[in-house]
């Protein structure tokens, strides 16, 4: 990982204090960290920012985690995807 360009990881859950549990520990190691608290909201931001990997949960309101991995494999097939989930 270069300084001048870090890893981009997008955590799509709808529970805020896990995505910033997610930020405190992927921040300092030097990645940047995109939020998204639904489906929907996930893949406007796997369009907008186009990160390296997503951390994904299944169960969220609005789109589910399966919806999101389905449309987002249609439109970005190399993207890294990892299902996190309780």
């Amino acid at each position: 990982m270069s300084a001048a360009m870090p890893y981009r990881i997008l955590v799509v859950d709808d529970e805020m204090r896990l995505r910033q549990v997610c930020r405190r520990v992927l921040a300092p190691e030097g990645f940047e960290v995109l939020e998204a608290a639904d489906g929907r909201e996930g893949l406007a931001a796997i369009a907008a920012h186009r990160p390296d990997l997503v951390l994904v949960d299944l169960m969220m309101p609005v789109m589910g985690g399966m919806e999101l991995l389905a449309a987002a494999r249609e439109r970005f097939p190399d993207l890294a995807f990892v299902v996190i989930t309780g």
